[in-house]
C-alpha cells in the first residue's frame, strides 16, 4: 500500500484561507476525532524554526487536541528523540533510511527551505520509516500546517498573540549524560558559531570568534561543538579555533548523533555561547544560559521578539537568552 493510501493528510495543501476560522476549528475536529497512528513530520528544515515553532506547536495539539503519546511518532533528524519525549513514544530517525549524502544533496536542490508542500523526498522517508509497522492508516500531521499557520506572524501580518495561542512551551529533558566519558572537563561552557544574515562571514567576525573563545578559555573550559565535517543545513560554520582550554567534538559526531550530542553537551555546560541563530534556542530549552552574538541587526525581529519574550522572559526551567553585539564580547568576562 502506498503512502499516499495509508496517510490521511487532512487536505492541509488544499485549504486556500487557512487563517480562517471556520476552516482551522474543522481541520483541529478532524484531527481531534482520529483514530490510530499519527506520525509527525518529517521535520527537515532548520533547528531554529523546528525548536521555536513546530515542537511548542506539537506540544499544544498534544494538550488541547489529545494527542495521547502513546499514538504518536516522529520523523526528524540528528538523534533529537530527547526533543520529543513530551509527544510521543516513538521516534524515526531521517538518517536510519538515507544517507547524509543524499540528504545534502536534497537540501541543495530544493529552492524553497520552508515547509509549505510535501516533497517527493519527504514522501519516501515517510513510506521508509511506517515500512515495519504494517499496512496501517495513519494521519499525517506535516510541518505545513505549522507553517501555513504561523505565516501571517512571520510576514508581519499578525500579532504575536497568533503563534501564542497555539503554542506551548515546555523545558527539554535530555538522558543523563556523563562529559568525562569524552574526555571533558566536569565544568565547562559549549560553543557553537555559524554564519548567518546577522552573523556574516567577515574578517571582522571571525576575530571576534576568536577573541571570544580566548576570553570565555582563559576563565572557563571550552566545548566546540561546531568542529564537525558533518554540513546538513545551508550555513557556513567557523571551524577556525584550536587553543588550550578548549575541546572539540569531531571524532565524536555522525550525522545521525549529530544533534543529540550537540544537546548532550549543552545540558551539562554552565553556559552557551554563539552566534545568535536558531541554534542558540537550543540552551534556554534546557535550562542553561545563552549568549548570542551579532554583528548586524538585520534579524526577523518576529523571532527575535518571540524567543526573548519565552526565554528571557520566564523564570527556570528557561536558561534567559541574551544578545550581544560582537563589539560588547567583553561583557562576557564580567559574568563568570
Amino acid at each position: 500500500m502506498s503512502i499516499s493510501k495509508r496517510i490521511k493528510n487532512f487536505k492541509i495543501h488544499t485549504i486556500l484561507n487557512f487563517q480562517a476560522n471556520a476552516a482551522r476549528r474543522r481541520l483541529f475536529r478532524e484531527l481531534r476525532n482520529a483514530s490510530g497512528p499519527i506520525i509527525v513530520g518529517p521535520w527537515i528544515s532548520e533547528v531554529g524554526f523546528e525548536l521555536l515553532y513546530w515542537i511548542p506547536f506539537l506540544q499544544w495539539a498534544r494538550e488541547v487536541l489529545g494527542m495521547k503519546k502513546e499514538r504518536v511518532i516522529v520523523v526528524s533528524r540528528g538523534g533529537v528523540s530527547s526533543w520529543y519525549k513530551n509527544i510521543a513514544s516513538d521516534y524515526r530517525d531521517i538518517f536510519d533510511y538515507v544517507s547524509p549524502e543524499e540528504f545534502a544533496r536534497f537540501d541543495r536542490a530544493r529552492k524553497i527551505r520552508r515547509h509549505l508542500h510535501m516533497h517527493a523526498f519527504e514522501k519516501r522517508i515517510l513510506e521508509m520509516s511506517v515500512r515495519d509497522a504494517g499496512p496501517k492508516r495513519y494521519t499525517l500531521i506535516h510541518p505545513s500546517l505549522m507553517y501555513r499557520m504561523f505565516m501571517p506572524f512571520w510576514k508581519q501580518r499578525a500579532s504575536i498573540g497568533l503563534v501564542k495561542a497555539y503554542t506551548k512551551f515546555e523545558p527539554f529533558q535530555p538522558e543523563h549524560f556523563d562529559s568525562a566519558s569524552l574526555g571533558f572537563p566536569k565544568e565547562y561552557a559549549a560553543a557553537k558559531f555559524y554564519f548567518n544574515q546577522a552573523f556574516p562571514e567577515t574578517e571582522e567576525t571571525k576575530r571576534s570568534i576568536h577573541a571570544i573563545l580566548e576570553t570565555i578559555s582563559k576563565k572557563i573550559p571550552v566545548v566546540l561543538l561546531n568542529s564537525s565535517d558533518i554540513s546538513l543545513d545551508d550555513h557556513t560554520h567557523f571551524h577556525g579555533v584550536s587553543a588550550q582550554n578548549m575541546f572539540d567534538i569531531k571524532k565524536h559526531l555522525t550525522a545521525r548523533n549529530n544533534l543529540d550530542m550537540q544537546t548532550n553537551i549543552i545540558s551539562r555546560a554552565r553556559f552557551f555561547v554563539g552566534n545568535y541563530g536558531g541554534f542558540s534556542y537550543l540552551p534556554s530549552l534546557l535550562g542553561i544560559p545563552s549568549f548570542g552574538f551579532y554583528a548586524q541587526g538585520n534579524f526577523s525581529r518576529n523571532h527575535t521578539d518571540f524567543s526573548t519574550r519565552i526565554f528571557s522572559g520566564h523564570p527556570f526551567p528557561y536558561g534567559a537568552l541574551t544578545l550581544l553585539h560582537i563589539k560588547d564580547y567583553n561583557a562576557l568576562a564580567h559574568l563568570f
